[in-house]
C-alpha cells in the first residue's frame, strides 16, 4: 500500500495549527523537523516510539505552547482513511498466494492503532493468518531485531520467507533468524529491471554502492554510526521489481 497522509493531512493540519496561531514555519521545515524527530528515536532506546506520530508531533508542536492529542489515531479510525490510502495493482497477487495454499502474515513496525484501521479498511485480513505489530506496552522490540521474527514465525513451519522493502528493517532483519529473502524495489534502473530475477539479484548483490544507498534510506541513523556494514547480511536471496514477479519464484 500507498499512503498521502503525511503530505495532503498531516503536515497541512500542522500548517494549519501554526496559522491559527500566527506562527510562521513553512511546509518543507515541518516535513523536516518530523522526519528528524522519527529518525531520532529509531536511533535512540525506545525505538518502538518512533511510530507513535501522535506522539512525536504532540512533542513538536508542545516547542510552540500548542497542544496535540491523539488526532492522528482517530484519522485513522475514520472513513477518510480510504481516501488518501491506496493498495499498488499487484496486492490481487496475494489471492493467488492464498488459493495455492501459502501461509501468510504480515510484520510491520506500524503500532496498532493506525495499522488496524489500514488492513481492516482495504479488506487485507482474510488473506494473513498472523499479524504481528511492536506494542510499546507489551514487546517493546521492532524489526530488525531477532525476536520480533521469532514471534511471526511461532506456528509456522520452515521456511519462512520475508518480502519486504526495506534492505534493513525488512531483509537484515530476516536474514539475522535464518529466514529466505526477497527484496521488492519498486523504483529499479532500467538495466536492472529488464534482467531475469537470478541475474538482477547477482548484479545488485555485486553493487555494494548501490546498496549502501538503500541501506542508508531506509535506516539513515546508521550514516552516523561508527560500525562498519557488512553488506553480506543485507544481501537479498531473490530481488523483485512487483508482486506479479513472486509467480515466477513460487
Amino acid at each position: 500500500m500507498t499512503s498521502n497522509f503525511f503530505a495532503d493531512i498531516l503536515i497541512k493540519e500542522i500548517c494549519q495549527r501554526f496559522s491559527e496561531n500566527a506562527i510562521c514555519v513553512e511546509k518543507p521545515a515541518i516535513y523536516q523537523e518530523i522526519l528528524k524527530r522519527f529518525v531520532n528515536k529509531l536511533g535512540a532506546e525506545k525505538k518502538v516510539l518512533a511510530y507513535d506520530w501522535d506522539l512525536i508531533v504532540r512533542e513538536y508542536l508542545e516547542e510552540y505552547n500548542l497542544t496535540w492529542t491523539c488526532e492522528i489515531e482517530e484519522f485513522f479510525k475514520s472513513e477518510d482513511l480510504i481516501k488518501y490510502t491506496f493498495l499498488y495493482k499487484d496486492v490481487e497477487v496475494l489471492e493467488w498466494l492464498f488459493q495455492k495454499g501459502y501461509e501468510m502474515a504480515i510484520l510491520t513496525n506500524g503500532l496498532h492503532k493506525y495499522q488496524d484501521q489500514v488492513i481492516k479498511k482495504l479488506g487485507l485480513e482474510r488473506f494473513f493468518m498472523k499479524i504481528v505489530m511492536p506494542n510499546p506496552e507489551n514487546y517493546k522490540f521492532i524489526k530488525p531485531y531477532p525476536d520480533i521474527f521469532k514471534i511471526l514465525s511461532q506456528e509456522f513451519q520452515k521456511p519462512h520467507i520475508m518480502i519486504g522493502d526495506s534492505l534493513f528493517f525488512d531483509i537484515y532483519g530476516a536474514k539475522s533468524v535464518g529466514y529466505e529473502t526477497i527484496w521488492i524495489i519498486r523504483k529499479i534502473p532500467k538495466k536492472y529491471k529488464e534482467l531475469s530475477i537470478p541475474e538482477r539479484t547477482a548484479k545488485i548483490n555485486n553493487n555494494e554502492k548501490f546498496l549502501l544507498k538503500h541501506i542508508i534510506r531506509s535506516a539513515p541513523f546508521l550514516e552516523l554510526s561508527q560500525e562498519k556494514i557488512n553488506f553480506d547480511e543485507y544481501k537479498p536471496d531473490y530481488i523483485i521489481n512487483n508482486l506479479y514477479e513472486l509467480k515466477e519464484l513460487f
